[in-house]
């Protein structure tokens, strides 16, 4: 099952596997004006390794979720794409979010996204060390993370966070559940498997009527 690690002393660590043979590693995130934070830097995060979030209420443990989710998909569970513009600190003008990840190849990419306050919102992915953007623009970057890393905002968030009172927990047949816990696979060999049987009782039968 996905895992989410935090803590805010810079020596947080994040490990996301989403359902299904999709993978991402969170190597850094950092963000500046976004949420309750004016500055949050999170880096040198490994690549292995289960983090409790701990703290008292209103700390800003669902705001570093949220920071991520924004950063990677210019949402977040408790703002639709019209309200985005609310992901800015209250005050400020502007915020943005760049997050680095690591997908199943070990590859290395940065999504940045920077948002106004009047809802103008810019986003770019870069592969590591590349001099021009792979992706420009929210829809073309929305597209890019879909292809490199295989799964959606749904599915990300339904096996990264669920947060209290502000999402629906996923039905438990559900697609994602199933693919979380391992049932879609068991599922699939089930159906391979009675199809083997119902195959060979038709031989069997056949031969018998011989």
């Amino acid at each position: 099952m996905s895992c989410a690690n935090f803590a805010l002393d810079g020596k947080t660590k994040i490990h996301v596997t989403p359902p299904g043979d999709a993978l991402m590693i969170l190597k850094c995130v950092e963000a500046e004006n976004i949420l309750k934070y004016r500055s949050l830097r999170l880096t040198d995060l490994p690549a292995r390794g289960h983090i409790a979030v701990a703290g008292p209420n209103e700390a800003g443990k669902t705001a570093i979720g949220e920071t991520i989710c924004f950063g990677l998909f210019g949402r977040t569970f408790s703002l639709g794409r019209d309200e985005i513009d609310r992901v800015i600190r209250w005050g400020e003008y502007r915020g943005s979010v760049s997050v680095t990840f690591i997908d199943r190849d070990d590859v290395e990419f940065t999504i940045t996204r920077e948002i106004d306050n009047t809802g103008r919102h810019h986003a770019r992915l870069h592969e590591a060390d590349a001099s021009t953007p792979l992706a420009e623009g929210v829809e073309a970057v929305d597209q890019a993370l879909l292809d490199i890393c295989g799964f959606t905002y749904k599915s990300f968030v339904d096996s990264f966070y669920l947060a209290q009172r502000e999402m629906e927990v996923p039905h438990a047949k559900s697609a994602t559940v199933k693919a979380l816990i391992g049932v879609d696979k068991l599922e699939a060999a089930a159906k391979d498997l009675e199809g083997e049987v119902s195959e060979t009782t038709k031989k069997v039968q056949s031969k018998g009527r011989a």
